[in-house]
Parts: C-alpha cells; sequence; structure tokens
C-alpha cells in the first residue's frame, strides 16, 4: 500500500543540545504486536524495554555519567531479550548505553578473573612444598625472636644446616653468651664453606671473638675443603678464593 513505509523519520536528541534525525525500522512497528499475541511469553521482553527506556533517559538526564549505566542484572536481561527491543527515536543513545555498560562489565569481568587466580595460584602455593617451607621459616623466625640463649642457638644452628645463612647470622649475632654465640657461628661458617663460598665462611669464622671458637670454625672450613672432590680444589677460581682467606 503506499501508506505503508518501510522507514519511519523521528527526530532524537544528540550530544548536548544538537536534534538528529533517526529512522525507525517497520518491522518495529510490529512488535509490540507480537509481544502482545505471544502474552506472557515475552513478559521479559516487556520489562526488558520498560527498563531500558526509563534508564536511557536517566543516563542522557545526567550527562551520560558512568554512575548511571546499566546494572549487571539489567544488563543480563536486556541482553537476553535484545532481539525483541524497540529502539525507537533513541536508537543511537541506547545503544551506546547498552555498548558502553558491556565494556564496563566485561572489564570488571576480567579484573574478577584476574583475582579469582591470584587467589587460586596464593593458596596453591601456600600448600606446596615451598609453601610449607616458608611457614617453617617464619616459625623459626618467632622463635629466633626472643632472648633464650638455648632456643636461639638452636635456632641460629638449624638454619645455618638449612642453608639459609643470612638469618642463621643475624640470630646469632643477638645470643648474648660468646661460646653459644662461637658454636652457631661454627656451624654458619661449616655451612658456607659447603656451599662453596669460602671468602664469606672465613668471614664468618672470623667473627667468633673466642679464639677456640674461631679454631674450630677454621678447621671446619679445612674439613669441608678436604671434603671437595680434588678435581675442584686444583681449579684457578677456587684456589683464587683460598688464597684470598690466607689458607
Amino acid at each position: 500500500s503506499p501508506q505503508v513505509r518501510l522507514i519511519t523519520p523521528q527526530e532524537q536528541q544528540g550530544e548536548g543540545e544538537q536534534r538528529e534525525l533517526a529512522y525507525e525500522l517497520a518491522h518495529e512497528c510490529l512488535i509490540p504486536a507480537v509481544r502482545k499475541s505471544a502474552g506472557k511469553q515475552l513478559s521479559e521482553a516487556d520489562r526488558a524495554n520498560q527498563i531500558l527506556d526509563r534508564r536511557v533517559n536517566e543516563w542522557l538526564g545526567n550527562d551520560r555519567h558512568p554512575s548511571y549505566l546499566l546494572g549487571w542484572r539489567d544488563w543480563r536481561l536486556i541482553e537476553r531479550n535484545r532481539p525483541y527491543l524497540i529502539w525507537g527515536a533513541q536508537r543511537i543513545q541506547k545503544e551506546q548505553l547498552f555498548e558502553k555498560t558491556k565494556q564496563r562489565w566485561r572489564r570488571r569481568q576480567w579484573a574478577g578473573i584476574g583475582v579469582l587466580c591470584l587467589l587460586i595460584g596464593g593458596v596453591a602455593g601456600w600448600f606446596s612444598p615451598w609453601g610449607q617451607i616458608q611457614m617453617v621459616k617464619r616459625d623459626l623466625a618467632e622463635l629466633g625472636g626472643g632472648n633464650d640463649r638455648p632456643t636461639l642457638e638452636v635456632v641460629a644452628i638449624g638454619l645455618a644446616s638449612a642453608r639459609y645463612l643470612g638469618e642463621a647470622v643475624s640470630v646469632a649475632s643477638r645470643i648474648a653468651d660468646p661460646r653459644a654465640k662461637a658454636r652457631a657461628l661454627e656451624a654458619v661458617a661449616r655451612a658456607t664453606a659447603q656451599l662453596g663460598h669460602w671468602r664469606k665462611a672465613h668471614h664468618y669464622a672470623k667473627l667468633n671473638t673466642i679464639h677456640e671458637g674461631r679454631a674450630k670454625a677454621l678447621i671446619g672450613i679445612l674439613q669441608v675443603w678436604h671434603g671437595v672432590d680434588k678435581e675442584f680444589r686444583e681449579t684457578e677460581s677456587a684456589t683464587e678464593e683460598l688464597g684470598m682467606v690466607g689458607f
């Protein structure tokens, strides 16, 4: 019929005070009749259209502020019923509102996934062998934080045997009893030598203020040295480092 139009021109609000010419498609005029014949089956689509109409006006009336974008439930409802939406004269604005909302929730979803991965990784790491070792180190650090001489000595020697040399020296330096401190430093020096750090081992041995303790520490280094593979002892780097510590 000549009276029937496939598109109908309509004015709509653009950016600021500008007016834009938009077009309503003929099939959009048919959607209300289809929804009416479908009855309750499309009641969700009715709500989606009502929400979109209301929220786009709120968004435009507040200068398109992000706080007026669609909430999660409204966005999901509208997305599910997109084929049944009546865009009307505000089609451009509705699409802009929908897309900006979609971008915001997509960013939040990825951020949430990232946080979840970090949490899962943290929990898995904590219950892994590495995590358990960190718990042991933490408990030892708490024990080494006191002033009980026997406890400090045991903790220092234990840390040295486990190759946590920096922590062992830190605990040993707090032992007031010279002989107990000497025993702890002897253990540190031997453990350092076993790692092949001869210069540092010599330094730890010299921290002993008691001659007997220093001698035992130096002897321990020599014992480790003679226990090392002969081919390694004859290498230039090993010989040079041992010569620098005065052996």
